[in-house]
């Protein structure tokens, strides 16, 4: 019987297939105190050379949106008219170093985002960028890698600046937001991509679980019937187990290489 209940588990889960995206794990430390209006980087003590981390869930196949505060979803679009053209992609924020809020923050507007669940590859004249983003608009955590790259004012040309050409080792710049009810505070990061893992789909940890619990239960079962004798009484019951985004995100930066 558990071996039966096994093989329809393992059948199910071929059925249904593996993967659904990756976890992209980074970290890093702490390079710029970019602006503190706010005053959360003050109050919190942030210096330079902290170190910092962040992991994202990516699925390149799976759309990207913004989930607002009313509970509604935007989906992000570029402009129909214009020479900005961008990829958008399901990203979600699962762990790693947040700068809070303070007093309420400010994105409180029904309108405003709830939580990020988007990365992008977008690119217009002046370069190109790749972007994992996570946290509310109140406080988010994001990782991006540009081009052109700038080293002593000179542009160069960075080529895996697309997310999926990311790999185990690749420099990312992080950018921490946090806002008061006033303003808010940034401070910039140096990372590298620590791990790229598959990530189970949801449905196969599914599958898994009612897998399991059968089988515990059928197990139950047997130690039930084997508790007891042929004549209905306890054998041994001694021996017995227990049962136990904000809107204007992208403008601040002009450039982040």
């Amino acid at each position: 019987m558990k071996a039966y209940l096994l093989s329809i588990c393992m059948f199910l889960q071929a059925s249904v297939g593996l993967g659904q995206g990756s976890l992209y794990t980074f970290s890093g430390t702490v390079s710029s105190l970019f602006y503190d209006g706010g005053g959360i980087l003050a109050a919190r003590n942030v210096a330079i050379g902290d170190p910092v981390s962040a992991s994202y869930v990516v699925d390149f196949g799976a759309p990207g949106f913004y989930l607002l505060n009313d509970g509604s979803v935007d989906v992000p679009s570029d402009p129909p008219l214009g020479n900005v053209h961008t990829t958008y992609f399901y990203c979600r924020w699962v762990s790693g170093t947040l700068l809070p809020e303070a007093n309420g923050g400010f994105n409180n507007r029904p309108q405003d985002v709830a939580e990020y669940f988007t990365g992008w590859n977008s690119g217009v004249p002046a370069g190109s960028e790749g972007l994992l983003q996570g946290g509310s608009g109140d406080s988010s955590f994001s990782v991006r890698r540009s081009t052109p790259r700038y080293i002593d004012g000179m542009p160069y040309w960075v080529p895996d600046w697309a997310v999926q050409d990311w790999q185990v080792g690749t420099e990312v710049r992080g950018v921490m937001v946090a806002w008061s009810d006033q303003d808010w505070s940034i401070a910039w990061a140096d990372m590298r991509l620590d791990s790229i893992t598959a990530v189970p789909e949801p449905s196969v940890i599914a599958l898994f679980s009612i897998g399991g619990a059968a089988l515990f239960l059928w197990g139950r079962r047997k130690e039930y019937q084997n508790h007891w004798s042929e004549r209905g009484r306890a054998t041994s019951v001694a021996n017995a187990d227990a049962l136990g985004r904000p809107r204007l995100w992208v403008s601040y930066i002009g450039s982040l290489n």
